[in-house]
């Protein structure tokens, strides 16, 4: 699935992807039934009679990902899947690509300089540099440290709320600007820190991960 917008903008829809499927070497019978599935699939049944002119940049886009698909790979590349796409769109096509793989068996490969949207699709990711391998790492690894820790701003005393964290049993420690706040799980250490609020009658100004973003977790691979 290429980046860049190469569609025969004269035809429509379904006759666009049975020529492909034709193209990959499937009979015509076949390639006819495998493009009902894959518009069904990508969601553009009903507009599968339409000249690929009329269509919106999202609907081209799930176009284009229907041609990847109509000969039932066992992998597909995928570059740049969200380019150009409004939010809508873009949730639309991540949803999707993640449906490749967790429902229809597809390994995924998917090139994208948004971070987010490698966190939002895939298992693992690698980085290249000058065509060579500069780092990988799964998404697991990345996500272990982040559902364990939070970073925690409080308006009061921050001291107080920590010493009220710690004996509920949950690991706290003050900060410059924030507490630290560790726990087994996620789940234990969020309802600890909104009962530790509540009890207190402390106001949280900010909830969120502590440990390493993605991003950081790459940087730190590269350097």
């Amino acid at each position: 699935m290429p980046e860049n917008m190469c569609l025969p903008l004269g035809m429509t829809a379904r006759d666009f992807i049975v020529h492909m499927g034709e193209l990959r070497g499937l009979p015509r019978r076949i390639a006819v039934l495998r493009a009902s599935e894959v518009l069904f699939q990508v969601g553009l049944e009903e507009e599968r009679s339409r000249l690929i002119r009329t269509f919106s940049i999202g609907m081209r886009q799930r176009t284009n990902l229907a041609q990847a698909i109509v000969h039932s790979p066992s992998m597909v590349i995928l570059d740049e899947p969200t380019n150009g796409l409004d939010p809508s769109g873009r949730e639309e096509m991540l949803t999707l690509v993640r449906r490749l793989s967790a429902e229809l068996g597809i390994a995924v490969i998917m090139s994208s300089h948004v971070l987010e949207d490698v966190v939002r699709t895939c298992d693992a990711v690698v980085v290249l540099r000058e065509g060579r391998l500069a780092a990988t790492r799964t998404l697991a690894d990345a996500a272990a440290t982040s559902e364990r820790e939070a970073r925690v701003v409080v308006s009061g005393d921050a001291a107080a709320f920590a010493a009220h964290l710690k004996a509920a049993g949950i690991s706290a420690a003050v900060r410059d600007d924030h507490v630290l706040v560790s726990g087994p799980d996620a789940d234990s250490m969020l309802r600890a820190v909104r009962d530790a609020a509540a009890e207190t009658g402390t106001g949280l100004h900010e909830l969120r991960p502590a440990g390493p973003t993605l991003e950081d977790a790459l940087i730190g691979d590269l350097t």
